[in-house]
């Protein structure tokens, strides 16, 4: 019995240990993100661990208003949440769960890297903005959604196959193709779309591939529009027993 209790209370200090800690950013003295004056408290994140969450928000900045942090090497979190826009992580990789990005206009991050499981969050209004590749973790599936956009100026790098599913978020990525390497992008409703940099018939093949597609079964439309983007969306239902007439 007292061995079990021992069991017990080991269990329960490695899970509070694990237990997330909120560091917020002040940028007080200046934009170096392993300052740890930078932040409230004066500690900054725990690297390594994959445990502590970095926020960004226009109420805890100092008189500075710095909203830029950069990291001066690679550094790895568990989440990153923007709660207002014009921040920026920049410099090297920053290795991430989750990423959440609010306000009305732009938030960016230089340099992405994505483990295990997760999820990429732009909310109405916001676009996130990812500036370098972004590595992935093969065998793992990355989510959008949030209402808003998220911008891909890069394909994914990384190995192994890479799953992607678009729910109420416009991705854009300004190449070709979702990943350099193998990977499938499935579109999971009416409110999802997918803009790549190609034409309309290589987007056709890579739906044709089964490389892009969606999850209600109503096939997908793919239009071009404009500036060498075609938008692919989920084509509207069939209604049985109606009749168009093209004029």
């Amino acid at each position: 019995m007292i061995r079990i209790l021992r069991l017990m209370l080991l269990l329960l200090l490695a899970t509070t240990s694990l237990q997330a800690t909120t560091r917020y950013w002040n940028g007080s003295v200046n934009n170096l993100y392993t300052n740890g004056l930078n932040w409230v408290g004066g500690v900054a994140p725990a690297n390594g661990d994959y445990t502590d969450l970095i926020y960004f928000n226009d109420t805890k900045l100092s008189g500075l208003m710095i909203k830029e942090s950069e990291l001066t090497s690679n550094r790895s979190i568990r989440e990153v949440v923007f709660e207002d826009a014009g921040y920026s992580l920049s410099g090297n990789q920053i290795l991430a769960r989750k990423v959440l990005s609010y306000g009305t206009g732009t938030n960016s991050i230089n340099a992405l890297k994505f483990i295990y499981n997760y999820n990429c969050n732009s909310y109405p209004g916001n676009t996130l903005n990812i500036i370098q590749s972004v590595y992935i973790d093969g065998g793992n599936t990355i989510k959008f959604a949030g209402g808003g956009t998220i911008v891909f100026n890069n394909s994914f790098g990384g190995w192994g196959t890479s799953y992607q599913e678009i729910y109420d978020a416009l991705v854009v990525f300004k190449k070709s193709q979702v990943s350099t390497k193998t990977y499938f992008t499935k579109l999971m409703q009416t409110e999802s779309e997918l803009q790549l940099k190609t034409t309309v018939s290589s987007a056709e093949s890579l739906i044709s591939a089964g490389t892009i597609t969606d999850n209600l079964g109503q096939g997908l439309t793919v239009t071009d529009i404009g500036g060498g983007y075609v938008s692919i969306k989920i084509a509207p239902p069939k209604i049985p027993g109606t009749v168009f007439i093209v004029k």
